[in-house]
């Protein structure tokens, strides 16, 4: 079980709960920290609509978020060790999934300081997840660390 901060969280949840439930696993390991849902209400207040199932796990005085979308899982954080999301994802997506492939760098000019990494992770079975980790650029002010989990097939 990795150290309870948000960053750790974040990658936990993305590598030991999101790709599980792409590869409809029942049985995956439980961040450290319990998941609460969130009303719709409290979904409302951070921008989220539409049908999907949304948790918030604690972590110091901040947390990370997981949203359940039919077709995209999303997890993100503000503040807390954001500046650590990135290496602790991809050191943790490739001791789990070692066929990990880094697929791309980009800037992302439509959030001001942050930068994204895509990969696509072989979940073996014909089985693909496709993740864009958008993190704060070195230097910059930006606080906020999402990763955007995609499920797909792999194609013949």
């Amino acid at each position: 079980m990795s150290e309870i901060t948000p960053a750790n969280i974040a990658a936990d949840i993305v590598v030991d709960r999101c790709l599980a439930i792409i590869q409809d696993k029942t049985n995956y390991v439980a961040p450290a920290t319990p998941a609460i849902a969130l009303a719709p209400e409290e979904r409302a207040k951070l921008g989220l609509s539409g049908d999907s199932e949304t948790y918030f796990y604690g972590a110091g005085d901040t947390g990370v978020f997981l949203d359940l979308a039919p077709k995209m899982l999303m997890v993100w954080f503000n503040g807390g060790d954001c500046d650590k999301g990135l290496e602790l994802l991809d050191r943790k997506l490739k001791q789990v999934y070692p066929r990990t492939r880094q697929i791309g760098d980009i800037e992302t000019p439509a959030t001001p300081g942050t930068r994204g990494r895509m990969y696509e992770v072989d979940l073996s079975g014909g089985l693909l997840a496709w993740i864009e980790a958008n993190y704060p650029a070195p230097g910059s002010k930006a606080r906020k660390f999402t990763v955007r989990i995609e499920p797909r097939k792999r194609s013949a």
